[in-house]
């Protein structure tokens, strides 16, 4: 009877986001929630996913490559209009003097675009603290130093 049955995915990962709401915000992840809890306890003030940088603005790719097109399926050449890539972190301070981006698993598109972003941030002469906590106990080691620098504690 073997082939009978639903089938196991090859790779499926070993935890999902959970969205959670705080504070009247919707946050993606419950570390998310846990994060903005924490700076608010600790009266640090900041935005969660106010600022959006563009990190490659969009353009019409001048080289016209052959893709299939309409109900015929006509093979065609077509300059696409590629979008921007853009990266909206977590949290960020007022002054964009520092950012958070809570990440619990990794995928390969966040880390192509944490790379960008990265280099972005160098290109553009901002020199902000970048921070990447992963779990609660990193979350809280991150808010304490910013409690340091807020309050001098």
């Amino acid at each position: 009877m073997s082939g009978f049955g639903k089938k196991k995915p090859k790779h499926r990962p070993k935890t999902m986001a959970v969205e959670t709401k705080a504070y009247g915000i919707q946050f993606k992840s419950k570390l998310e929630a846990y994060m903005y809890t924490k700076l608010r306890k600790l009266k640090i003030p900041c935005d969660y996913e106010k600022i959006t940088f563009t990190i490659m603005p969009g353009f019409t790719a001048s080289i016209a490559p052959w893709q299939t097109r309409g109900k015929g399926k006509r093979f065609t050449p077509r300059a696409p209009k590629i979008r921007p890539i853009t990266y909206t972190p977590d949290f960020t301070a007022k002054d964009e003097s520092w950012i958070i981006e809570v990440k619990g698993r990794k995928f390969d598109t966040f880390r192509l675009k944490w790379k960008l972003f990265l280099r972005y941030l160098r290109a553009n002469d901002k020199n902000p603290e970048v921070f990447m906590p992963t779990n609660r106990k990193e979350c809280d080691q991150v808010a304490n130093y910013l409690k340091e620098i807020y309050h001098g504690t």
